[in-house]
């Protein structure tokens, strides 16, 4: 067996928390075949994009999903995006830097459902997928010259939801809001 395909089988059963039974018992069958390495280059011979994608095969499709993590660099090397994908391609961290390193954006997904009815549903027809995510979004400010959290909640299908906190630049609460 593939060390990766063995790694990513240790890695989902592990990183269940955040899936919903049922979206659990529907990918139950779906196994990679295989990894395949993604790397994608500027002209000046700098990594834009790095990352992996499993292949799945069945008799009805054949596919790659990303997975695990990506990196997208910005021309110079510094990094711009982390993103981690579950095995089937869908989006679990996601975090946004600026071009000197410092963190911008950050979103987590905390659960993952899904409405399909059958695996072909499931992996290609993306409107069945149901997500709620915690989000954390960052500011400079200019009079303590640093990075901070400026606000805080949830996105349920990317709307705001529950309270969401807005925080001075120094840390302390400004208002909540309630969606």
């Amino acid at each position: 067996m593939n060390l990766r395909i063995l790694i990513f089988l240790l890695f989902s059963s592990i990183c269940n928390a955040q899936f919903s039974e049922y979206y659990l018992e529907l990918t139950k069958p779906l196994k990679p075949v295989d990894t395949t390495d993604y790397v994608e280059e500027y002209k000046n011979g700098n990594i834009k994009t790095k990352g992996k994608y499993l292949v799945y095969n069945s008799k009805q499709f054949s596919t790659e999903l990303a997975f695990g993590e990506f990196i997208t660099y910005y021309k110079n090397g510094n990094i711009m995006e982390k993103t981690f994908y579950d095995s089937f391609g869908y989006e679990i961290k996601y975090k946004l830097y600026d071009g000197v390193g410092e963190l911008l954006y950050e979103r987590e997904t905390i659960l993952l459902d899904t409405s399909a009815k059958n695996i072909n549903e499931f992996l290609f027809d993306k409107k069945h997928i149901v997500f709620t995510d915690y989000v954390k979004d960052y500011n400079y400010s200019m009079k303590l010259c640093k990075q901070y959290l400026q606000k805080e909640g949830k996105l349920y299908n990317g709307k705001k939801i529950g309270t969401w906190k807005i925080y001075n630049p120094d840390g302390t609460l400004k208002k909540e809001k309630v969606y």
